[in-house]
């Protein structure tokens, strides 16, 4: 059986960066989130990642609370200090991050927390079943490239 090694975060991460301020108003994240069809954006201060607002923060902190967005600021909704990784990041270590956290957004940063880029939940699933396929059609044995079942009831 062939190990696939998925390598760092560098070589998934989407490098073009939709960013806010934590002094804009929740309205323009909105609708920077919608002109970039993005679920997130990075929360920016000084060139530094400072948090993350997502769909669901403005979801359960702002609609649900009937807080007003013109008026709300990024500050007072955003996730602070997001878990973040580095461009040598491995791949598998992003996966375990986005699996055991319930993350779909992780930020790539350098030592001085300066953004540089996102990798997405869905990139990285879209990523793993390429590689899948890919070992499929060279081995021709799906079994042997996903090992061993851990349940044999799900069959």
């Amino acid at each position: 059986m062939t190990t696939m090694k998925l390598g760092p975060a560098a070589a998934l991460m989407k490098r073009r960066l939709t960013t806010v301020t934590p002094y804009e108003t929740v309205l323009t994240a909105a609708d920077r989130m919608v002109q970039a069809n993005l679920g997130a954006l990075l929360v920016v201060d000084n060139d530094r990642l400072v948090g993350i607002l997502s769909e669901r923060d403005i979801l359960q902190r702002v609609v649900a609370r009937r807080r007003d967005p013109e008026s709300t600021t990024v500050s007072m909704v955003l996730t602070p200090n997001p878990v973040a990784v580095t461009e040598d990041t491995p791949l598998e270590e992003c996966i375990q991050i986005i699996r055991t956290r319930g993350f779909r957004h992780l930020p790539v940063i350098n030592a001085y927390r300066h953004p540089l880029g996102v990798i997405y939940s869905r990139d990285l699933l879209q990523h793993i079943l390429n590689l899948i396929e890919d070992s499929f059609h060279q081995e021709g044995n799906l079994a042997d490239i996903l090992g061993p079942q851990k349940n044999k009831d799900m069959a």
